[in-house]
């Protein structure tokens, strides 16, 4: 079936996607990203770029016009904030202007595969087909430069926090090339996982206003894994698409890949926290809680001995911001709890089912043998 038959055939699924890019000074990679969306597959009149800005300070602006310069046909929108408002508020706002039926939530240091559009948008409509429960969806993200490696192919959700599943594990070239030669075929297999990574998370705009988008209180980071346990718990489900690659920069957004960054991490720990308050029953809280105070002593402990006095003062701010955003947060979950469908011990026991966390170091015959059965 050719890709025109596709979107006649698949018409009543979807009109289209908007891909929502927050961007906060972003120039050295936004215009490689940018390029990779331009020479998409994809009918050009079935997608469009909406960049929020959080008010960069860099050329940004000059390369999206030079883009769109490049590019009359492609569709881009930007949208300028006069603060930096972090990645979660800045997909809000530019869901609320998006018009089409789903929207893509990324980020600006991001290159995709020519058929990644093409290959999500077929296959979701396809899932939906099989399962009309699944409302969000994510690709097989890579590492970049390193594209023969892994950044992640879904999240899963354990009591303690969010993992991505194969993350970090590196393919040979003969495994890698079979993983192309999916993204051209555009494999319409899918499997199910936990929450959508950030980088690429598809979610259907409708449901995602309903729930309020990403939850205001996070900045950047915790917001994709709060997202996909509170689509679980209203009882719905989220999709991996191994035929739609991208590959993630990762690192360019926060200023690096080591959790030890001290702004990252406080990110990291207070959005757990908001995490945990907000889903989290009283006898999941305790424990949650538990496991997150030998966390930050473990890191206070850390600094010590490594002298860093940056981290004392991290945990500090985190244990201050906890308690100025608790009640709150509370006040969100009172309403999370009216709206539920599902306990939270019945997701736990659902996603142990669908989810196998691999530990094995020789992964990648496993992942190449086992990526597309749905029972992964």
């Amino acid at each position: 079936m050719t890709l025109e038959e596709d979107m006649l055939s698949y018409e009543k699924c979807i009109k289209g996607i908007s891909i929502i890019i927050p961007n906060h000074n972003g120039e050295k990679v936004l215009k490689i990203s940018l390029n990779s969306l331009a020479n998409q597959t994809f009918p050009k009149d079935m997608y469009e770029i909406i960049i929020v800005d959080n008010a960069s300070i860099d050329e940004s602006l000059r390369v999206i016009e030079q883009v769109a310069q490049r590019y009359p046909k492609l569709s881009i929108k930007v949208i300028r904030l006069n603060k930096n408002l972090g990645y979660g508020r800045a997909i809000n706002i530019g869901a609320l202007k998006a018009r089409f039926e789903l929207i893509l939530a990324s980020n600006n240091d991001i290159i995709f595969h020519p058929k990644y559009l093409e290959n999500l948008y077929r296959t979701y409509c396809y899932s939906k087909r099989i399962d009309k429960k699944i409302v969000a969806a994510q690709g097989l993200h890579m590492h970049y430069p390193e594209v023969n490696c892994i950044y992640n192919a879904g999240g899963l959700i354990s009591l303690l926090n969010g993992h991505y599943r194969f993350y970090g594990i590196c393919l040979t070239w003969k495994e890698f090339s079979k993983i192309m030669r999916w993204a051209q075929r555009g494999e319409t297999k899918f499997s199910y996982i936990a929450f959508p990574n950030g980088a690429g998370a598809l979610i259907e705009k409708e449901f995602f206003l309903k729930v309020g988008g990403y939850y205001r209180l996070y900045f950047s980071g915790i917001e994709e894994v709060d997202l996909g346990l509170l689509i679980h718990l209203l009882g719905h489900h989220i999709i991996f698409i191994p035929s739609a690659v991208l590959y993630h920069i990762q690192g360019h957004t926060l200023g690096g890949r080591s959790l030890l960054i001290p702004h990252k991490l406080f990110l990291i720990l207070n959005g757990f926290y908001i995490y945990s308050l907000s889903l989290y029953d009283a006898l999941y809280f305790i424990q949650h809680s538990l496991v997150y105070m030998l966390t930050l002593i473990t890191i206070m402990t850390l600094s010590v001995f490594r002298e860093e006095k940056n981290l004392v003062w991290v945990i500090i701010k985190t244990l201050m911001t906890n308690i100025k955003v608790g009640r709150i947060v509370k006040i969100r979950r009172r309403r999370i709890q009216t709206l539920q469908k599902v306990s939270l011990k019945g997701v736990f026991s659902y996603l142990r089912k669908v989810q196998k966390y691999v530990r094995s170091v020789k992964v990648a015959s496993v992942f190449l043998a086992g990526i597309l059965n749905k029972n992964l």
